[in-house]
């Protein structure tokens, strides 16, 4: 008896404990071979719920295994739609709703032109400005409007085209210029002091027949920042800003202006120091590069004011003539230019007023003169906020996209 219990206390010590391993062994193959959080992981109590029902020779051939087959993929396209999602501790979504506008514009385009032989002197070309009355309706990212102008035949002979689109992130900025009916105002700045000026000799303003400026223009801006902050906020609302947020803006843009004095059929006998400034005809075009920054400040949650700048550099190739010299001068050089933004708007429920007005300056330095385009443009507007959630959710429906 005795050897027996010893027989069975040597096989407890010695085999008892490799046969449970052996034993173990298809258990752990088994759970090796089933699919666990490494390859199948559940995100939710239901999936979890479905992995541990499924057969292991077909859980990672159905649905849900096979969207997690691209984790990276997927992890990278959820990363790209938060990045585009916007922050509502920052920002109101009234994109989707139907905004209605009246409208008032005005621009006031000014050349001057330095002679390089003494840049104090100056001969300033000037339109009277540009208004404009009209309405838009607008979606989205999406405005369609008309204005008409008030000038009478201040309009007939000067024309504006212009499109603009404000997203989040990006904006776009078309204009095209034409203005035929030019002046030529601050005559005296090209008389010396030893020189007498009188209004009989050298009126403060004179027209010129024949002379005529052109301008077109396509910019795009960049705002990294447009998950906090709207660029468009007070120029044409979608997003209303309702805590203060700034974004740097990324600017790439290319414009032409074509530039022409017609001083050599101007009487210089009577207006001989005009021929001082000598420049006949000009053409530029320029590529330009630029960036700055943008704020907008909420007041008492019904005010926003906005205020941006923006310092641009471009490459600028340009062909002119100077009077009674009809060889033209081509070359190519580096430039600067200045645009500065301001505006207000104020929001009351679903109805809204504002203004913003913005100075642009652009400069180009050439062997025989500085040439100075200013511009100053601006408008008020008016307008109200339609809820539209039908519409809305047949363009989701159409379009298979979540419309907020």
């Amino acid at each position: 008896m005795a050897a027996m219990i010893r027989s069975f206390l040597f096989l407890r010590k010695y085999l008892l404990l490799p046969a449970m391993i052996v034993l173990s062994l298809p258990l752990i193959i088994s759970a090796q071979e089933k699919p666990d959080s490494i390859y199948c992981p559940a995100e939710t109590p239901v999936q979890q719920l479905y992995y541990e029902q499924s057969s292991p020779e077909n859980i990672c051939t159905d649905s849900f295994a096979s969207e997690k087959k691209t984790p990276w993929t997927r992890r990278q396209k959820d990363a790209l739609s938060n990045a585009f999602k916007y922050n509502p501790e920052f920002l109101k979504n009234e994109a989707n709703k139907l905004r209605v506008r009246m409208v008032g514009t005005f621009q006031v385009p000014s050349i001057m032109v330095h002679p390089k032989s003494n840049l104090d002197r100056r001969l300033t070309f000037t339109s009277d400005p540009l208004t404009y009355v009209g309405a838009d309706i607008g979606w989205n990212i999406f405005t369609f409007g008309y204005s008409f102008g008030l000038n009478g035949r201040n309009d007939k002979n000067n024309a504006r085209l212009s499109f603009n689109t404000y997203a989040r992130f990006f904006a776009i900025n078309v204009d095209i210029l034409w203005i035929n009916n030019l002046s030529i105002s601050d005559i005296d700045k090209l008389v010396s002091d030893n020189d007498e000026l009188t209004d009989d000799i050298f009126p403060q303003k004179i027209a010129i027949d024949g002379a005529f400026f052109q301008s077109r223009s396509l910019q795009f801006k960049f705002f990294p920042n447009g998950k906090k902050m709207t660029y468009g906020n007070t120029i044409n609302p979608k997003f209303r800003q309702i805590k203060s947020a700034g974004t740097v803006v990324f600017t790439l843009g290319y414009a032409d202006n074509d530039f022409n004095t017609n001083l050599e059929n101007t009487d210089f006998d009577k207006y001989s120091l005009i021929k001082e400034v000598g420049i006949s005809n000009l053409s530029l075009s320029k590529y330009e590069l630029g960036s700055g920054y943008s704020y907008n400040f909420v007041v008492r949650k019904r005010w926003v004011l906005f205020l941006a700048d923006i310092v641009g550099v471009s490459a600028k190739h340009y062909t002119y003539e100077m009077l009674f010299d009809n060889s033209p001068i081509s070359k190519t050089n580096v430039g600067l230019s200045n645009r500065l933004r301001t505006g207000a708007c104020y929001y009351n429920k679903d109805y809204y007023i504002g203004t913003n007005v913005s100075y642009e300056v652009d400069i180009l330095n050439t062997n025989q003169f500085l040439f100075n385009n200013t511009g100053l443009s601006g408008n008020i507007y008016i307008g109200y906020k339609f809820n539209i959630d039908g519409f809305n959710r047949f363009v989701s429906n159409m379009l298979k996209l979540n419309i907020e």
